[in-house]
């Protein structure tokens, strides 16, 4: 009974330490590691599961070719004891295709994000969560790509599945319509885009998630700007900037991005006195006179900045 007391106590040291390591510095010490491979196996799940943290420290760490080697490592093992079409194969997938993302390998991880939404979609269904995850990932990707059609359809579908499992105001739905948003954005569809931002401003105050509501209304405002439409733009960039000077700071780099935007408003709605005062912080300076500092550049306009 002692050893075998004993034995349980090591077995679960020697994961405990292995766990720990990965979790905080993303290595494995070599005598903790030969433990939980004495108890564990090299091919036990839960070994797999420390190669997957592995990989996944190491994607977090831009170690990509680290990250790529453990994951396939953990693919291997959960392939050889779970089959190839276990659902726990998704995540390894999913790490792999973000891998292949950061490297700009498209056509690589496509291919990894496509084969995790087959996996969850057939082990949960197309209306699950975590099905759910493997739409955006995708919408993203296509976006990216630009391949708007594609993406608008995995992105939607991503959105409707939250929508429905938790609730029109939930905040899992901000980066859905932050993400649709962007897409109808890019794509030149600005009363699709402008609906989505509204909306993901509603859940950011439904959630007090002050930083989401402030980076929706910079897209709006920057939509309402490239529409001419300055005197509405102007209200919301205000909004924007005394959010992000409360939590940001005012000399923090997206506070005066914002001052600057909201003062280009000012010079294209001819208050061109205040948009110079609002500059004193913020000045944009044209290309010619970069050097001297003379000249402010207000929506095209060049100011004599004074001495």
């Amino acid at each position: 009974f002692f050893f075998s007391s004993r034995r349980r106590h090591t077995r679960c040291s020697g994961v405990s330490w292995a766990r720990r390591c990965v979790q905080e510095t993303g290595g494995i010490n070599a005598e903790y590691m030969g433990i939980f491979i004495q108890f564990e196996g090299q091919n036990s799940l839960s070994y797999a599961r420390v190669e997957y943290r592995i990989g996944y420290c190491n994607l977090e760490r831009s170690k990509y070719d680290e990250a790529l080697k453990h994951l396939e490592a953990c693919k291997s093992i959960r392939t050889t004891l779970l089959g190839d079409q276990h659902p726990l194969l998704g995540e390894v997938y999913s790490a792999i295709g973000w891998v292949y993302q950061r490297q700009s390998k498209v056509n690589e991880c496509s291919e990894a994000f496509s084969q995790c939404l087959k996996l969850y979609e057939n082990s949960y269904g197309q209306k699950s969560l975590i099905t759910s995850v493997a739409y955006y990932n995708l919408g993203i990707l296509k976006k990216n790509s630009r391949d708007f059609a594609l993406s608008e359809m995995y992105l939607k579908s991503c959105y409707n599945t939250k929508q429905e499992k938790l609730g029109e105001n939930h905040s899992e739905l901000s980066g859905c319509c932050v993400a649709l948003g962007n897409l109808f954005n890019e794509s030149g569809d600005y009363n699709q885009a402008i609906q989505y931002y509204q909306k993901g401003i509603q859940i950011s105050v439904a959630n007090k998630q002050e930083t989401d509501e402030a980076y929706n209304l910079y897209n709006l405002g920057n939509i309402q700007y490239k529409s001419s439409d300055y005197k509405q733009a102007l209200q919301t960039f205000e909004r924007t900037y005394a959010i992000r000077q409360k939590i940001l700071g005012e000399n923090d780099n997206l506070t005066l991005h914002t001052l600057k935007c909201l003062n280009e408003c000012k010079s294209r709605l001819g208050k061109i006195d205040e948009a110079v005062e609002g500059l004193n912080t913020c000045l944009l300076y044209t290309s010619d006179a970069a050097d001297d500092l003379l000249c402010v550049d207000l929506g095209g306009r060049r100011i004599i900045k004074k001495k």
